[in-house]
C-alpha cells in the first residue's frame, strides 16, 4: 500500500487572492478556503462544523487563482499538506498547516450577493436561473424526444 500526501477539497473562498511575490522571484497566492460539514447529533438537532484551510498557488496556478478567483468562489482543488513552523519574536513556536495546491477548478456555483453578481455579470440574467433554465429546457427535450420515439414505436406495432 503506497503511502501518499494528497489533500481535496471542494469549498469557498473566504476572501480573494493575497498576492506575494516569493525572495526568488516566483508569483504566488494565498487564498483561504472554508468548507463545512453537516451532522445530526443523538437529539436530532442538525449540527455544523465550518473549518478553513490556508491554501498556496505557485507560478501558473498562481496567475490563474489571483485571476479567476474571488471571495465566494466555489473550487475544487487538489494538493499536498505543508507544515511549517516559525519561531516568534518571544521565542514561541508557531505552527502552520497549509495546502500546496497543484490543480484546480472553479466550479458555476458561486456564493455571492445580487448586488456582486451584478457588478460582476451587468445586464445578465442571474447565472443559477439561467443555468436552472437551460437544465429545465434539455430535460424537456429529452422527455419530449423520449415520448416521440415511444409513439412512432406505437404506430409502428398498431401498422404492422
Amino acid at each position: 500500500m503506497a503511502l501518499t500526501n494528497e489533500v481535496r477539497l471542494i469549498g469557498h473562498c473566504a476572501d480573494a487572492p493575497m498576492k506575494i511575490t516569493a525572495q526568488s522571484g516566483k508569483l504566488i497566492a494565498r487564498v483561504a478556503v472554508y468548507t463545512r460539514h453537516w451532522w445530526r447529533d443523538e437529539a436530532g438537532f442538525q449540527k455544523e462544523q465550518k473549518e478553513i484551510h490556508h491554501c498556496l498557488f505557485f507560478g501558473s496556478n498562481a496567475e490563474r487563482a489571483i485571476k479567476f478567483l474571488q471571495k465566494g468562489t466555489h473550487v475544487h482543488l487538489t494538493g499536498t499538506l505543508h507544515y511549517e513552523t516559525r519561531e516568534n519574536t518571544d521565542h514561541t513556536k508557531s505552527f502552520f498547516v497549509n495546502v500546496k495546491v497543484q490543480e484546480f477548478t472553479v466550479s458555476d456555483r458561486i456564493m455571492v450577493s445580487k448586488e456582486m453578481y451584478e457588478k460582476i455579470f451587468p445586464g445578465q440574467a442571474p447565472y443559477r436561473a439561467e443555468l436552472a433554465k437551460q437544465r429545465y429546457e434539455m430535460e424537456n427535450f429529452d422527455e419530449d424526444a423520449a415520448r416521440i420515439d415511444r409513439m412512432t414505436r406505437m404506430r409502428g406495432a398498431k401498422n404492422a
